[in-house]
């Protein structure tokens, strides 16, 4: 009996120093993480730093507009230029206009001298003489058709015949105007004593002329390339984005551009029209087009450009001033306001960053204050504790 007891007695006294193991631990961690507070607090001495003198600034209480900057080439918009090609064969005739000068839309560039435009053009007079016959020799045979002479077959035969002809001049006639001639023109064709085989090139819009491969006497094939023109009055700017802005980019954007080499001489404002759905081959970027009208000569086609993009933040994301962020070690951190006189430091990641705020994703609430000034002063007091401790 007495061994059983020293048994039990034993077995109580172990389950009772365990328990108190378990309350100390609990303790022990409770104290932990207190001190751990208490670490990453700050306490004002108001000897020597007052509240009143700490900047505030109060997370979400205002919109702020998401600002970052990326490269961007200028060129030539769609419309705003024009490939000048022969539409036939021939030779070169005569020259007009040379690189760098002005035209206008529909002035003549160059002259060429083509055979095959000379025969197009005696197909016109042929088919419009025939179409002259036919509509005569339909009229005398509706006259003999009403007085009985002539059978109604052969008015039919006749008829059809003035059809087939108005066919053909009207064919002849849209490949003169596919040629670049104008209707007036066509028409002067019939009054023309002399035809010469000489076809105008012309601008299809007003501008510059860029490019002029062209030479006098040089033989040229038809659909190829001789001139190009430039309306520099519009442009297309390409900004190369990461796949990432795709999240905080859209349509619609506002965007600032400026000369990289020089972006105090100003700025063009513009919105993003369009985004590419596919990343670029040659940089694996994402593509904003971008339409603005240039301003005191620049930017020029082929130019590159500083393209700063401003959109809303995405959900969940909070506007950081930049002036509240210092570093401990390699951790970005702010001091968050918990009291009267306390601030206590709190860790942040950033998701993007420009020249005014950091936009946070975690370690803040919206409505939290944190200090924008006196931080370097927050921080050496919070490594003062340190070494006190």
């Amino acid at each position: 009996m007495i061994k059983k007891a020293s048994i039990l007695i034993s077995a109580f006294a172990l389950l009772m120093l365990g328990n108190a193991c378990k309350d100390d631990g609990g303790e022990q961690t409770a104290d932990t993480e207190t001190t751990q507070t208490e670490k990453n607090t700050v306490t004002l001495d108001t000897s020597k730093l007052k509240p009143s003198e700490i900047e505030l600034y109060e997370l979400g209480s205002r919109d702020v507009p998401l600002k970052r900057a990326v490269p961007g080439v200028a060129m030539a918009a769609p419309n705003y230029i024009s490939m000048v090609s022969a539409p036939l064969d021939g030779i070169v005739s005569k020259l007009y206009l040379n690189e760098g000068e002005r035209v206008r839309k529909g002035q003549v560039i160059l002259e060429i001298e083509s055979l095959e435009y000379g025969n197009l053009l005696s197909d016109f007079l042929k088919a419009d003489s025939e179409l002259s016959y036919q509509k005569g020799r339909l009229q005398r045979s509706e006259q003999l058709a009403e007085r009985g002479v002539a059978p109604e077959s052969e008015l039919e035969s006749v008829r059809a015949e003035k059809n087939r002809a108005e066919a053909n001049l009207k064919a002849v006639r849209a490949r003169l105007l596919a040629l670049g001639m104008s209707p007036a023109e066509i028409e002067r064709l019939k009054s023309s004593e002399n035809i010469e085989p000489h076809l105008l090139v012309r601008s299809k819009i007003s501008g510059i002329i860029d490019e002029h491969n062209a030479e006098l006497g040089m033989p040229v094939n038809a659909y190829e390339q001789l001139a190009s023109v430039v309306n520099t009055e519009k442009l297309l700017v390409k900004a190369w984005l990461s796949p990432e802005d795709l999240n905080s980019v859209s349509v619609g954007d506002s965007v600032s551009i400026s000369r990289r080499t020089s972006p105090e001489e100003g700025s063009i404002y513009s919105v993003i029209s369009t985004i590419n759905p596919a990343l670029d081959k040659a940089n694996q970027s994402v593509i904003a087009n971008i339409y603005i009208r240039t301003g005191k000569n620049w930017p020029v086609p082929g130019e590159n450009v500083r393209v700063e993009l401003s959109s809303e933040m995405n959900g969940g994301l909070l506007a950081v001033p930049r002036d509240a962020v210092t570093y401990l070690g390699d951790k970005e951190v702010v001091f968050v306001k918990t009291g009267d006189l306390q601030f206590q430091v709190r860790q942040i990641q950033s998701r993007y960053d420009d020249n005014q705020y950091s936009f946070v994703s975690d370690g803040l609430q919206k409505g939290e204050k944190v200090a924008v000034s006196e931080v370097f002063t927050l921080k050496s007091m919070l490594r003062f504790n340190e070494f006190s401790d």
